[in-house]
């Protein structure tokens, strides 16, 4: 008999037998571990989420961080110097309204003179509220930031880069544009810009005078038109560099799709434009070189939308001098405009001189233009002949039904 213990004999062999557990030392608690199946692969990714977020998150001096997360939930602007402007949801077109937009449009332009004081000293805010415009464009904001947000509207700034404070426009839209632009040279191209060195060059462009935005059917081009001075020391910038500029960039889009103009364009074309045009023959904005420099602009087949629906009518003005007192007298100037593509003047149903409301030296232009023009009967009905024959040539019962 082998009286050795079996931990010796476990020794001697090749593959001992492992000796067995104590149970007392087994807890209860205890569980053998599972392997690790694919059902669980949502939670994990989920959770490894921000881990691959990182990258975006990489802060810089005092800048603010935006993650994928937050990118979603923002419309992202880039102003004329490449500053992001961040739009947040609340500030967004609603979802009603982004869907489509309405036959019907109502645009107001408006000169603010300081968007910044009359926000301070009045009661502007309301006062572009009670507009009640599906398109709000603004001149002479004199903002470096966004410094007004509208309910229900998403809003677009070209700020002044050659002087703070200075010049400046903006739009407020209650629909999304298709495309947004900042300058006039960019739309114009590089090939326009090194034919044209000297007006490309000029601080004109860098004083924020224009933005524009597309939409599905028209382009809307919001500009503030640079004065030529008191002594007209800025007349030749104005009519051979400005006016010539705009007309070319006018004619090309017009060759793709219409257009509306609109802004301080700061001329008062015709005399009865003008309360005194014989005294005022050579103030700025009234002089033949930038009365005829418009004209030729118009003769592009663009229409000066006012003056299309009221030829003859006087007395109408869009600006007067604060500085003596003149609107009371109404004594004033017609150099807010809408000038649009000849071939959508019919769209133009109707258009006011709002000159009842106040806040700055300028008053609201606004206009009601329908840019999707239904088809006239006719052409509906020989559409739905069109759409009836094609449905008997591909259904036999109707073919049945019309030989019976």
């Amino acid at each position: 008999m082998n009286t050795k213990s079996p931990e010796l004999n476990n020794k001697k062999r090749k593959n001992p037998i492992p000796p067995l557990p104590n149970k007392s030392k087994i807890k209860q608690t205890e569980k053998p571990k599972q392997k690790k199946t694919r059902l669980n692969t949502k939670k994990q990714t989920e959770k490894q989420k921000p881990k691959q977020q990182n990258y975006l998150k990489r802060r810089s001096k005092g800048k603010k961080v935006l993650n994928k997360r937050s990118l979603r939930q923002t419309t992202l602007n880039f102003n004329k110097t490449g500053k992001l402007v961040v739009v947040k949801p609340q500030e967004a077109p609603n979802a009603q309204e982004q869907k489509l937009m309405p036959e019907s449009l109502t645009i107001v332009t408006f000169n603010v003179n300081g968007l910044r004081s009359s926000l301070k000293n009045g009661d502007m805010k309301q006062t572009l509220l009670s507009l009640d415009a599906d398109l709000l464009c603004l001149q002479e904001t004199k903002t470096v930031e966004r410094v007004l947000q509208l309910e229900g509207y998403a809003d677009f700034w070209s700020h002044s880069t050659a002087k703070k404070g200075y010049s400046g426009t903006a739009i407020f839209t209650r629909y999304k544009p298709t495309q947004i632009k900042y300058s006039v040279l960019s739309m114009l191209g590089e090939k326009w810009c090194r034919t044209h060195p000297n007006i490309a060059e000029h601080v004109l462009w860098k004083e924020g005078r224009f933005l524009a935005l597309e939409f599905e059917t028209f382009w809307l081009i919001n500009t503030y038109v640079p004065n030529s001075g008191s002594d007209l020391q800025r007349i030749k910038a104005r009519t051979e560099i400005w006016d010539f500029t705009i007309s070319q960039l006018l004619i090309q889009i017009d060759s793709k799709k219409p257009l509306i103009w609109c802004g301080d364009l700061n001329v008062a074309h015709q005399q009865i434009d003008v309360y005194d045009p014989s005294a005022l023959g050579n103030s700025s904005g009234f002089t033949n070189q930038e009365r005829q420099s418009f004209s030729n602009i118009l003769q592009n087949k663009f229409v000066d939308i006012f003056r299309k629906i009221y030829p003859l009518t006087e007395n109408k003005y869009t600006f007067w001098s604060m500085r003596q007192g003149l609107r009371f007298l109404n004594k004033g100037w017609r150099i807010d405009y809408f000038v649009t593509s000849h071939r959508i003047v019919n769209n133009v149903k109707t258009i006011e001189i709002l000159d009842n409301v106040y806040g700055s030296d300028h008053c609201p232009v606004k206009i009601s233009f329908k840019h999707r023009q239904q088809q006239p009967k006719e052409q509906q009905e020989v559409q739905q002949q069109e759409t009836q024959q094609e449905k008997v040539k591909t259904d036999p019962k109707e073919k049945k039904k019309k030989q019976n």
